[in-house]
């Protein structure tokens, strides 16, 4: 997850926390497509490594999986079928 935040002279700061990344940008556009990229980058160089935690490795192989969860339409306990 991106976390934004403005500084007072207008910049933009895109925060990644799980992977120490702090970027700026000119605009919100520009901090969030640097945060992505460097992002990115790092994601490949860990898969390459070996390096990612299980659970990474999983949402990876099947990023679908945790959208369809949050996705999911909720059931009401008072319908009948």
């Amino acid at each position: 997850m991106i976390e934004l935040d403005r500084e007072v002279d207008g910049r933009w700061i895109a925060e990644v926390p799980e992977l120490n990344i702090l970027l700026y940008g000119k605009t919100r556009r520009d901090a969030v497509g640097k945060a992505e990229s460097a992002a990115a980058e790092i994601i490949a160089d860990r898969i390459a490594h070996g390096e990612l935690p299980p659970i990474s490795r999983d949402r990876l192989r099947n990023p679908a999986h945790e959208s369809l969860k949050r996705h999911r339409r909720p059931t009401r306990s008072s319908e009948v079928t």
